[in-house]
């Protein structure tokens, strides 16, 4: 039976690299069905193929700035890096937590050092990709932390920083070295009638450049200019447009304002 692509290919664009196009495909009527097989083309050509288990529901991820490194995403709690050079599979990458399994993100910092990934509920960890070592279990894993898909991370290579935000998690900013908290922001408080009064998660963030703020978009619209590490509200605006799911902040250069886009929409929104 000829292998059926159950899965999405994504074209990989990476700054030294050409554009590539990844696919996984299984045979879903095989008793081996959990395994599968990568190929990788260049411009229509067959670079390589390499077939493996534990590729069932996979999905194709990212690719290294460099253009060295594929991830593969899998939906049992499980990231696999690739080596595009070779098609040699280079390291797989473990939840910590036998309850995580869907593998809803990951993304490389600019210099391709490293990896952070989010194993849905509980697992967020920052990896050596070199190594194939996890540097950290990020912040609130360990506590079994619900984060739930949609996270978003941002890379500050000159400060030596990152930030997640979103999944409706509060935002955070970790060492992308050792991937040490540095600072978890406080999030604005919502009554809700009969229930009580809970944080609202975030959505979206932009750190600045030197590390030193973040701006930080929350699920009920409230948009909050941090001070990096103390957390202090030194600014503040509302989006009044309903809904905020999808949607990304960037801080303007003056710091006060901020722009927020969902689709092909984007909004000015000052900040006071």
């Amino acid at each position: 039976m000829p292998l059926k692509s159950l899965l999405l290919t994504a074209l990989l664009l990476a700054p030294a690299a050409a554009a590539l196009e990844a696919t996984v495909t299984t045979e879903p009527d095989s008793p081996e069905a959990r395994t599968g097989t990568l190929t990788v083309t260049d411009a229509g050509q067959t670079l390589w193929t390499a077939t493996t288990p534990g590729l069932r529901w996979a999905r194709v991820g990212p690719l290294s700035p460099d253009g060295r490194t594929l991830a593969l995403l899998g939906a049992f709690g499980y990231v696999q890096l690739w080596d595009v050079p070779t098609g040699q599979r280079r390291a797989t990458l473990l939840a910590a937590d036998r309850k995580s399994d869907k593998v809803s993100l990951a993304a490389f910092s600019p210099d391709g050092r490293t990896l952070v990934t989010h194993a849905y509920p509980y697992d967020l960890s920052v990896w050596d990709v070199a190594t194939g070592k996890r540097l950290a279990q990020l912040a609130g894993s360990q506590t079994r932390r619900v984060f739930l898909p949609g996270l978003q991370v941002d890379f500050i290579p000159n400060s030596g920083l990152f930030s997640v935000a979103g999944g409706e998690a509060p935002a955070m900013v970790f060492s992308t070295r050792t991937g040490e908290l540095r600072a978890k922001l406080p999030a604005p408080m919502q009554l809700y009638p009969g229930l009580g009064t809970f944080p609202r998660g975030s959505v979206a963030a932009d750190l600045t450049d030197d590390g030193e703020r973040i701006a930080v978009l929350y699920a009920n619209g409230e948009i909050r200019l941090h001070d990096v590490p103390g957390g202090q509200v030194t600014r503040s605006g509302f989006w009044k447009t309903p809904g905020t799911s999808g949607a990304t902040v960037r801080l303007d250069p003056s710091g006060e304002a901020v722009t927020v886009a969902r689709g092909r929409e984007s909004f000015r929104i000052p900040l006071h």
